[in-house]
């Protein structure tokens, strides 16, 4: 006698036993690790592509061990050159390491290969102030890209502004939309520095960068600091779109950006060897900031044909 019918019976008092669990199942789909979906266009207002790096610590090539290394501004260059898909490119400034000569040596073919790349921002760290000034201030007016250090005052100030040192709040992009740059320096290093420069407290420095930006620009921030003094700038008046954090406290750009205050925090990483793509915008029923894109990019060269994802121009200035 065929044992089906017993089965059979089996199988329906097990389908009855777990129905609860399947329901329920079928009312929780699975989730992943990500953000919530992103507002669609129609709730958003312009949205502005970023390219942003910082913390290049004097490292003009390839950083990392054998086979893993990334970075160097002539894959950086390849790959902008590459993917022109960006509005402004921002870099988050500490190009040197220290004040040596060869720091400043560093410092020149850094800036000449930003300035070819079409950067419009750098914002000036504190590694940037252990340099003679004299020999930081000529380089930066050699070069195009604005150097941004908004918490910085000069305490004798010269009588003729063309002499003063050449920070200021990067004010307007020449893309649609538009955006307003601040940078903080916070700490200043022992010697020349500290002697001809102090700093306002940081939230006075934001405020004073941000006194008469037009509302419908962009405000972005950038902190060289520890991970906490980033995050603090999220609870800044008015409220920062972004806060891009130049800092230590992480040698590779998160995966994941933070959310503080309503404000989109990111991180840059260390040495150049990354780089973030952000595209940022407003949501239009409240103004508060959102990212619509967040990616990192490893700037990795090729494994079978050395220097083939290397700018050649930028490869001839480092040389």
């Amino acid at each position: 006698m065929s044992d089906r019918p017993a089965r059979a019976r089996v199988l329906a008092a097990a389908c009855l036993l777990f129905a609860p669990f399947f329901a329920v199942c079928a009312e929780r789909p699975l989730t992943m690790s990500v953000t919530s979906q992103d507002p669609s266009p129609q709730q958003l207002g312009p949205r502005l592509r970023l390219r942003i790096s910082g913390n290049l610590e004097g490292r003009l090539e390839p950083c990392g061990c054998a086979s893993g290394q990334m970075g160097g501004l002539a894959r950086r260059a390849f790959h902008l050159q590459h993917d022109r898909s960006f509005d402004l490119l921002i870099e988050g400034g500490n190009l040197v390491k220290d004040g040596s000569p060869l720091e400043l040596r560093k410092l020149s073919t850094a800036l000449g290969v930003l300035d070819l790349g079409g950067y419009s921002v750098l914002g000036l760290g504190s590694r940037d102030f252990e340099l003679q000034i004299d020999d930081l201030t000529m380089y930066l007016q050699a070069y195009r890209p604005t150097a941004v250090a908004s918490d910085l005052v000069e305490k004798n100030p010269p009588t003729d502004p063309a002499l003063a040192f050449p920070s200021k709040p990067y004010r307007d992009h020449a893309g649609t939309p538009s955006a307003r740059v601040a940078s903080l320096v916070l700490h200043l290093p022992e010697g020349a520095a500290r002697e001809r420069f102090t700093l306002l407290p940081p939230a006075e420095a934001w405020q004073r960068a941000m006194a008469d930006c037009p509302k419908e620009r962009l405000r972005l921030l950038m902190v060289h600091g520890l991970g906490d003094e980033v995050r603090a700038a999220a609870h800044y008046v008015p409220r920062p779109d972004l806060v891009i954090g130049v800092s230590p406290a992480f040698n590779e750009p998160p995966r994941v950006y933070e959310t503080i205050n309503g404000v989109p925090v990111l991180f840059t990483g260390i040495r150049g060897r990354m780089l973030i793509d952000v595209a940022l915008a407003r949501r239009e029923s409240d103004g508060s900031p959102q990212l619509t894109r967040y990616e990192v990019i490893e700037l990795e060269g090729s494994k079978t044909a050395p220097g083939a994802a290397e700018d050649r121009t930028t490869r001839q200035m480092i040389l």
